[in-house]
């Protein structure tokens, strides 16, 4: 595929970047990780195309057999109102309604296509918001609580809001969550889901990270109830307790952590405290969209500390290659990290 000549409109409208961008898998961000760090020209186009087709993605729907039916029920109501007496009734949407009356197959058809549209926009009204890579945004929720998104990270806003206080987050976020009670005078629950847990909290300051089938929760005041998908029961959180959960070995860590070290990035910062290389390549890959190749496993486990601002990603690996004893090559949108050639 000559990608190298697509507009947005052309990567808007081609499948397979459609394919990629809302279900992504290892051979599709493969393809594309490689083709921009072939093509970094062409890098705008790309992340302008996937923020338009976030925006205004709609959440999937199977109509059931119940719903198919209803609406065969509704068709013969008509009918029977239209037809003469004497019309048999038809019982099943069989070949021998196309045979008698054919311009009812177009009208049941035409009714379906609608009924099925409809039934696929009432349950998408979701509100959806991105930050794209290299990037953060402010969101104020409509109950006047405030959601800072890290770079590569979205969040899904409930269609349902007024009913229960519900978002999806993917990526990282901030949430200052402000109380609201319903008529009766109940506090209304805020949620968080991500694919590993949820975190219910009435109001409070916290940070949220998931990525690549691990969260991490860091709670800055407040209280909130972390609930794991596959247990019943929950863990409370006190200001300054900092959890990280991975579905993969089903295991959860508690700490207690300094709120600046993991909200670092709200002030457009990188702070590291004793982090592993391999963990820095994960937060630059997943800040700025860089893939970041280091030359053995072993490199990866060299730990590193200090702060850098956002904007100067030259001073960090500057830093790094000068503290760890490492070469640095960075080439279009792919960084490399190896021993230090003598």
């Amino acid at each position: 595929m000559n990608y190298q000549d697509y507009s947005v409109q052309q990567f808007i409208e081609d499948p397979y970047f459609r394919e990629w961008v809302y279900r992504p898998n290892q051979t599709s961000n493969q393809f594309w990780q490689q083709w921009l760090t072939q093509h970094p020209e062409k890098q705008p186009e790309v992340v302008q195309a996937r923020s338009v087709l976030l925006s205004v993605q709609f959440k999937e729907y199977s109509v059931s057999e119940e719903e198919k039916d209803q609406v065969w029920r509704q068709i013969r109501q008509q009918r029977s109102v239209s037809l003469p007496p004497t019309t048999q009734s038809i019982s099943s949407p069989d070949s021998s309604l196309t045979k008698r009356w054919p311009w009812a197959v177009g009208i049941a058809a035409s009714l379906v296509l609608l009924m099925v549209a409809y039934l696929g926009w009432e349950r998408s009204t979701e509100t959806i918001y991105t930050a794209e890579y290299g990037t953060a945004r402010t969101i104020l929720l409509s109950d006047q609580s405030t959601v800072e998104l890290n770079a590569n990270s979205s969040l899904r806003v409930s269609s349902h809001w007024d009913e229960q206080r519900e978002v999806w987050l993917e990526g990282e976020a901030f949430f200052d969550i402000q109380h609201q009670e319903n008529r009766t005078g109940e506090r209304i629950p805020f949620i968080v889901h991500t694919n590993e847990l949820s975190v219910r909290v009435v109001g409070t300051e916290f940070n949220v990270l998931s990525r690549r089938g691990e969260t991490q929760v860091g709670l800055h005041s407040g209280k909130v109830n972390l609930a794991l998908d596959n247990e019943a029961s929950t863990l409370a959180m006190q200001p300054g307790d900092w959890v990280a959960y991975s579905k993969e070995d089903q295991q959860l860590i508690q700490d207690q952590l300094a709120p600046a070290s993991y909200t670092a990035w709200r002030n457009q910062r990188f702070w590291f405290d004793n982090h592993r290389l391999s963990e820095i390549a994960t937060m630059i890959h997943d800040y700025y969209g860089l893939e970041v190749v280091l030359s053995s496993p072993e490199l990866g486990q060299r730990t590193f500390s200090g702060q850098f601002p956002a904007d100067r990603l030259d001073l960090m690996l500057e830093a790094i290659q000068a503290t760890l004893a490492v070469q640095v090559d960075r080439t279009n949108q792919t960084i490399h990290i190896k021993e230090k050639e003598e």
